[in-house]
């Protein structure tokens, strides 16, 4: 999870996220659901990770396959 919060977190090498930036933020609190922050948060990441690579299918060679969790 490491690995992909450098690629969507503050300052993303892919992209900076605002909402992964928001949900490291420590008040952060979702209003919308019982769910642990963290497993949220795990979720949005693999989503956005899944996303790039659909749009660009020649990053996936450049990086080992992070979604795997």
């Amino acid at each position: 999870m490491l690995r992909l919060l450098e690629l969507y977190g503050v300052g993303g090498q892919r992209s900076e996220n605002p909402k992964v930036v928001e949900m490291l933020q420590e008040n952060y609190r979702p209003s919308f659901s019982n769910a642990q922050p963290i497993k949220l948060l795990r979720n949005l990441l693999k989503d956005l990770d899944a996303q790039w690579l659909q749009e660009h299918p020649e990053g996936e060679s450049q990086d080992i396959r992070l979604v795997s969790w």
